[in-house]
């Protein structure tokens, strides 16, 4: 017999959250690429809970900004989260 199990640790409500995809690794920095007209540009965030899907953000992004999921064209240093 097998079982699949779900193991709640914590739970947060009312936080900001981004799909993991959207956050990279950046000289050392948890960065997220942020639409500024027709360009998204790198911006460090503070980063706090993860898991599978989502990224907890901290600080460094407001509610309703829009962030780049898939790998930036052209942006240096972009790198794996």
């Amino acid at each position: 017999m097998t079982a699949a199990v779900t193991i709640v640790v914590a739970e947060r409500k009312q936080v900001l959250t981004v799909p993991n995809q959207a956050v990279r690794r950046v000289n050392g920095q948890r960065t997220v690429y942020v639409q500024q007209g027709e360009r998204f540009v790198p911006r460090v965030v503070t980063t706090g809970w993860r898991d599978t899907r989502y990224t907890e953000i901290l600080s460094g992004l407001q509610e309703g900004e829009r962030v780049l999921m898939g790998e930036p064209s052209g942006a240096p240093g972009a790198g794996a989260p």
